[in-house]
Order: C-alpha cells, then sequence, then structure tokens
C-alpha cells in the first residue's frame, strides 16, 4: 500500500546559458560575406580582363585601318589570293576555337576537383578541432582520476559533495530529519565486471546517482540554500528528491528466474538509509522491474510479444547496450542503443582499473588524431597539385587567346581590304568609331579597378575582423 503513496519530486537544477552557437553562426556569417565579395572580386577581375582584351582588339583594328588610310591606293587587288588567306584563316581561327573549348573544359574541371578539394581539407579541419576537444576532455578526465586515486575521500567522485557534507553537518539542528546524498555512495555493484557496471550506472543515470533525498519541504528549502553556497547560484547542482521517509520497503513484483538491477546492486548503510534508498530506487528508476540479459536474442525473445512477456518486466537491458521495450497499450514494440556515457564513473570500479581505461582511450584517441592529420596533409597534397594544374591549364588558356586574337586580326585585315576599298571616308569613320570606343573602355576599365581596389580592401579589413 506504500506504492499508492504519492511522490513529490521537485528538480532544483539551474541551467548556465551559454552563447557558444551565437557566435559560432556570427562568424559563419562573417566568413559567408567574405566569401561572397571574393566571389564578386573574381567576377570584376574577369570584366576588367574581357574590357582589356577588348580594347587590345580594337587597338589592333585601328592600327591596320591607319595602316590602310595611309596606303590606300586604287590600284586593283588581287581578290583571288585575299580570298584563299580569308579561307586559310577561317580554318585555322576555327581550330583555335575547339582547342580554346576543351581548354576551357578542362579548366572547369580542375575549378571542380579544386573547390570539391578545398571543402575537404575544410571540413577535415573541423574533424581534427573536435577530435583535438574531445582529446582533451578524455585527458581531463584522465587526470581527475589520477587526482580521485590519491584521495581517500569516498565522495570526492562527487563534484564539492564532500562541501555539502560539510554544510549538512553544521546545520544539522535545521533539519527535521538527515538528508541522504549523494544516492551514489550507498550502492554498491556486485560485480568485478566495468562493462556490467558501467551498464547499470548508465541506466540508472548520473544525475540520480549525485542525487539527494529529503524527507519534507522544509529540509528540502534548507538543502536548496545550502547547495546555493556550496556550488554558487546561477551552476548546476544536484537534484533534490522530496519524498517521505518510511521506515517499511515498498512491496515489490519481480520477473521469475531473471536477473534485474536491484538484484546485481548492493545498497548499504544503516537499515533506515538502505530502506529510504531501496524505495527510491524502486518509485524513481524500477529497478526491480529492468531485466538485464546476456544477449539480444534473449531479450527479443522476452519482450517482441505481449502474451511472452514475464510479469513485473518492465524493460530489458543488455550487456552490448542495446534496451529492449515490450508492448504497452500505449506503445509498440522498440528497441535502441543505450549511449554509453564518458566520465570518471560513480560506482565500485577500482580507479586503477578506470585510469588504465581512460589512459587506453586517450591512446586510441591520439591515434586517431594523428591519422586524421595525416589524411589532411595527403589533401593539402593534393591541392598544390591541383593548384600547379590549375596554373599550367590557365596559362594555356592564354595563349590560345591571344593566337585567335591574332588570326582575329588578320582576317578583319583581309576582309578590310574586300569590304573597304576604295572607301577611305569609311575607314576613317571607323577609325574614329574605334577610337571612341576605346576611351570609353579605358574610363570602365578605371571604374572597375577603382572597386576592385575598394573590394580588396574590405576583404582585407574583414579577414583581420575575422581573426579577433
Amino acid at each position: 500500500m506504500f506504492r499508492k503513496k504519492e511522490i513529490e519530486l521537485k528538480v532544483s537544477m539551474d541551467e548556465s546559458v551559454s552563447e557558444e552557437l551565437g557566435v559560432r553562426e556570427h562568424y559563419e556569417i562573417k566568413k559567408e560575406n567574405i566569401r561572397k565579395k571574393e566571389l564578386s572580386l573574381k567576377y570584376i577581375d574577369n570584366e576588367i580582363k574581357l574590357i582589356v582584351e577588348k580594347r587590345e582588339i580594337y587597338v589592333s583594328e585601328m592600327k591596320i585601318l591607319k595602316e590602310m588610310l595611309k596606303t590606300f591606293h586604287n590600284s586593283p587587288l588581287d581578290l583571288e589570293a585575299i580570298s584563299q588567306r580569308i579561307k586559310h584563316l577561317e580554318m585555322e581561327e576555327r581550330k583555335l576555337e575547339l582547342k580554346k573549348d576543351k581548354v576551357e573544359l578542362e579548366r572547369e574541371k580542375v575549378d571542380k576537383d579544386v573547390f570539391t578539394n578545398e571543402i575537404d581539407i575544410k571540413n577535415k579541419c573541423y574533424e581534427i578541432l573536435n577530435h583535438k576537444n574531445s582529446l582533451q576532455q578524455l585527458v581531463k578526465e584522465q587526470q581527475e582520476i589520477i587526482v580521485l586515486q590519491s584521495s581517500k575521500d569516498e565522495l570526492a567522485v562527487y563534484p564539492r559533495a564532500s562541501q555539502v557534507q560539510q554544510a549538512i553537518e553544521s546545520n544539522l539542528r535545521k533539519f527535521r530529519i538527515r538528508p541522504l546524498g549523494p544516492v551514489g555512495r550507498f550502492l554498491r555493484v556486485r560485480t568485478h565486471d566495468n562493462n556490467l557496471t558501467s551498464l547499470i550506472e548508465t541506466e540508472l543515470g548520473n544525475k540520480t546517482l549525485g542525487s539527494y533525498l529529503c524527507d519534507n519541504d522544509n529540509d528540502r528549502n534548507v538543502l536548496v540554500n545550502l547547495l546555493n553556497q556550496v556550488y554558487g547560484k546561477g551552476r548546476a547542482k544536484p537534484m533534490i528528491f522530496t519524498s517521505t521517509f518510511l521506515q517499511q520497503r515498498h512491496k515489490i513484483i519481480k520477473p521469475a528466474e531473471l536477473k534485474t538491477v536491484l538484484d546485481l546492486v548492493d545498497i548499504v548503510g544503516t537499515e533506515d538509509q538502505k530502506t529510504v534508498v531501496f524505495n527510491f530506487l524502486v518509485d524513481v528508476k524500477q529497478v526491480e522491474a529492468v531485466v538485464v540479459v546476456d544477449t539480444q536474442t534473449k531479450a527479443k525473445n522476452l519482450t517482441t510479444f505481449a502474451q511472452n512477456v514475464p510479469k513485473g518486466l518492465g524493460y530489458c537491458i543488455t550487456m552490448d547496450w542495446y534496451k529492449f521495450i515490450p508492448p504497452t497499450h500505449n506503445g509498440s514494440y522498440r528497441s535502441y542503443y543505450v549511449q554509453k556515457k564518458n566520465g570518471v564513473g560513480l560506482l565500485n570500479t577500482s580507479m586503477r582499473t578506470k585510469l588504465e581505461e581512460k589512459k587506453e582511450e586517450v591512446r586510441q584517441s591520439k591515434n586517431t588524431l594523428t591519422n586524421l592529420e595525416s589524411e589532411k596533409a595527403k589533401l593539402q597534397s593534393v591541392k598544390n597539385g591541383l593548384d600547379e594544374h590549375s596554373r599550367k591549364v590557365r596559362m594555356e588558356i592564354d595563349v590560345v587567346r591571344k593566337e585567335l586574337l591574332e588570326v582575329g586580326v588578320k582576317v578583319r585585315k583581309e576582309k578590310s581590304c574586300l569590304e573597304d576599298q576604295g572607301e577611305p571616308d569609311n575607314i576613317e569613320r571607323q577609325i574614329e568609331d574605334k577610337t571612341n570606343e576605346v576611351k570609353q573602355m579605358e574610363m570602365n576599365a578605371g571604374e572597375k579597378n577603382v572597386e576592385l581596389k575598394n573590394l580588396k580592401s574590405d576583404i582585407e579589413d574583414a579577414k583581420k575582423e575575422l581573426e579577433f
């Protein structure tokens, strides 16, 4: 009948506010703005190149027209010879166009490979950074274990628990009934299997193991004040569970012939303390109903079909870290992997064993980091090769464009001989028009160069700001 009593659970926790995400988003926005400006820079630079190329063509054509005007005579031209030269030049021009198209396709491919490679390098850098952070956390946990190994304080694994204990001792007269905690100090796992110990610790949860138990609201309020003094306001604190400390243990129904979390845990302390902790674990974690089995096959057999679920079974956990939940009126059968939590460990695995396990984690993490650095170096080597190939392709494009320009000028010169013979006035008009066009191009190029200079300055300023 004691299990019908209502359990009032009140959690006293303060969450700290992190601005890391906002800073990261602000940083990424700035990087994106720089990237857009760099794209604009390339676009403007290409516009300037096109203007310069067009100006060179016009200047070359003006030179030809001036020569034609200077040497213009009414003497008959060898039209057949001119036609043959034009035909030959146009064939050469078509070949160069095909060559240019082929080289530009190669440039596009190289540019795509360069872009992909840059993304791979950035992702690898992020991966390395994240792994370095994980490694630092592992090294920190290893150091914590070393410190705890040298400490004789049984509460050392619980942050500031010794200070809380001292505060409780100093304020005992304020409590109606002395609070109990952390809960984990009253528990011992009946196994030397580190994997099973970790599994049970994960099932119970660090917050549960580090929590405190109070008999009434008055005691809870006193303990809240003490925790605020020890941990400070605005920082994470242990949870407090408030429920009347009963003198008798709850009556429970356990699955027959199956091991539960309750079977694998010894509760230590005085009889009153063991009763309170027992009732807490039954009420909050249903430890009498959580069955521990060796294999997933066994768990499936126990939980897949409702008619096969033993009486008193809540769900199963397996030694390879899977949870199997049987079907109910409110939900269907399901299973999922249980994520193993990192940290020092709160239950009774020896500190020496924990230290060896943590050293192995650190060693494996360092090996992984070395492999990631090696992969990054390979990507950088690929980048260097792509950059060199890109440079050669662009040089080849410049050569082909120059050849095309020269052939085009020759074609236009020959055609001009046919079209403009006997028309010096028309030639003079063409020279004047092209002169005006060249002036306009020079003005446009000047404006673009100013715009390019300002944009480069903006990018440099943005990158300096990003560094800070």
